[in-house]
């Protein structure tokens, strides 16, 4: 992301109504898969990598200083060297600065892994190689929960600021997860509700941004501005309310044919191992 960009995301995440949907959801489903595998042992928590962890917010949470006390055992990386100030100003330590493409971590060292809008990341050079490695450090079983931008025709100033290679469909993640040796438990796009607004939204700032005719795209990453900024408090709530409604809808097992993001939960196969290579 663009230097500023981290602040920002370290001002906002706590409460921030995006970044609150995306965690609510996410620990449903970690949460709920650690209980069901029994895998929190008595003083020794499951252990759990935040890959590409950003500023540090769900890796907070993820440990024992988290104010939700889950007391997993945390390990988190970050590419961006703009991200690690903030990340030790968390009191943040298991840490390592990494690429996704490389782990500098054993196979078979995790018993889930969370990676959030980072395979998307112009950084990573191949997300197939990603989810490999992803694959490798994971234990036989072990769980992975990912979120994506979706569909290409949103891409808008925020992705140039944010970095964004490109933006997914189901259906060519569906695929790349079954050639990595992934079981799929959930997949679906989120954040629907808002979808229109959302879309309509950046389509008009897409239109007066880039224009027509050449070069539009030059104008496009020139204006390097996200879509993250605070809100008032009112609104703020609003959206992570009708977030929340629809987080609610997703742990019942109800998936979404559209949305602002791809969102999935998969498992590492036991006998897949030839696929990955």
């Amino acid at each position: 992301m663009e230097r500023d960009e981290y602040a920002a995301m370290f001002r906002l995440e706590d409460d921030y109504w995006w970044y609150q949907g995306l965690r609510q959801i996410t620990f449903h489903f970690l949460d709920k898969f650690i209980s069901q595998q029994k895998l929190q042992q008595p003083g020794s928590g499951a252990k759990i990598l935040d890959a590409g962890c950003g500023t540090g917010k769900l890796l907070e949470e993820c440990s024992q200083i988290g104010k939700m006390m889950r007391g997993y055992r945390a390990f988190g990386f970050e590419f961006s060297e703009y991200a690690l100030p903030f990340l030790k100003m968390r009191g943040l330590r298991k840490l390592v600065q990494a690429s996704i493409c490389q782990l500098p971590f054993r196979s078979l060292s995790f018993q889930a892994l969370i990676c959030l809008d980072v395979l998307c990341h112009t950084g990573v050079d191949s997300d197939r190689q990603a989810l490999v490695e992803i694959h490798r450090v994971l234990e036989p079983g072990g769980l992975v929960i990912i979120n994506l931008p979706a569909f290409e025709f949103l891409r808008s100033s925020h992705d140039f600021a944010v970095h964004t290679r490109r933006r997914y469909r189901l259906k060519e993640v569906r695929q790349k997860l079954h050639e990595c040796g992934f079981s799929i438990k959930v997949l679906t796009y989120r954040n629907t509700l808002l979808f229109p607004l959302a879309a309509a939204v950046r389509l008009i700032r897409r239109a007066a941004i880039f224009g027509a005719g050449r070069g539009s795209q030059q104008r496009g990453k020139e204006c390097k501005k996200s879509d993250l900024r605070p809100l008032p408090s009112s609104i703020n709530q609003l959206l992570y309310g009708i977030l929340a409604f629809e987080n609610a809808l997703l742990a019942r097992g109800l998936t979404f044919p559209f949305g602002l993001s791809v969102f999935f939960v998969a498992v590492k196969d036991g006998d897949k191992e030839g696929k990955r290579k």
